[in-house]
């Protein structure tokens, strides 16, 4: 039993890392990265997140600061999900952080450092801002991250 949970946490990682380095085109030294992702229509010019506290008391507020990431794909993410806050604590998060980090819903992968670091999470939160931004529903994206993740059948449920 505790070989299998040894497994399930390497596979995770590895399905992140995997993911992350898909995700992540390579960028010549000489040009300054841009926050894009792959699925991504090339854009005009690059994201640049707005820094403006959200109001306390709100779901935006318990996201971290996209200022503090390092990253900028990531960073773009963490702003992004920000203003999409609510639409991702309905959400599930293909990395299956829930299964194996307790995490409620994708919103959580955003209250701490753990979007940061996995492809998958930034990946459904930009789907979840672009289709925000397109006045689609959180169920048509809910919808969209199972075809791309789980062979278009509904998320695992508890």
């Amino acid at each position: 039993m505790k070989k299998m949970a040894v497994f399930a946490v390497i596979a995770l990682a590895a399905a992140c890392r995997k993911d992350e380095q898909a995700a992540a085109p390579p960028t010549p030294a000489a040009s300054a990265p841009t926050a894009t992702y792959a699925d991504a229509p090339p854009s005009a010019a690059p994201f640049v997140p707005t820094m403006v506290a959200p109001p306390p008391g709100t779901l935006a507020a318990t996201v971290v600061n996209p200022a503090t990431i390092a990253d900028p794909v990531a960073r773009e993410a963490y702003a992004k999900a920000r203003e999409v806050a609510d639409r991702l604590d309905h959400m599930y998060c293909y990395c299956h952080c829930h299964e194996h980090m307790g995490h409620k819903s994708l919103l959580t992968c955003y209250q701490g450092d753990h979007a940061a670091e996995c492809g998958i999470c930034q990946k459904e939160a930009l789907m979840a801002w672009d289709d925000w931004k397109n006045g689609l529903p959180v169920e048509a994206t809910q919808r969209a991250a199972d075809f791309r993740y789980n062979k278009g059948e509904p998320p695992p449920r508890d």
